[in-house]
């Protein structure tokens, strides 16, 4: 996988922190990976009350939040550093479901 173990690390203690922020009560936070053709990817889904799909490009954009506090800079800083080491993050949820983060990253030629 490439990408640097300190943007990896942000992207995801930004990613788990917005996760456990939006979980009321018994926060449930899962995270899985799988080596594809593609590269690698991980998904972090959570049991909060997720988001609707036509606000997901918005939520993305910084200054931009769903909840009563914070700046609303997680996402963005998150998509940024996923674009520097040349990866993705994409938003995939529906209103009043579980909310999921999907991060590919790009392959390397040299085994792990």
């Amino acid at each position: 996988m490439l990408g640097d173990e300190v943007r990896i690390q942000q992207v995801l203690v930004n990613l788990m922190s917005n996760a456990l922020d939006a979980c009321q009560e018994r926060p449930l936070l899962q995270i899985s990976w799988q080596r594809q053709a593609s590269g690698w990817q991980i998904m972090l889904w959570d049991n909060g009350p997720g988001w609707p799909l036509a606000r997901a490009e918005s939520l993305l954009k910084p200054f931009t939040t769903s909840k009563s506090v914070g700046l609303g800079i997680g996402l963005s800083i998150s998509l940024s550093l996923m674009q520097q080491m040349g990866g993705s993050l994409h938003l995939a949820s529906t209103l009043t479901q579980n909310a999921c983060v999907v991060l590919q990253f790009q392959p390397v030629d040299q085994p792990c």
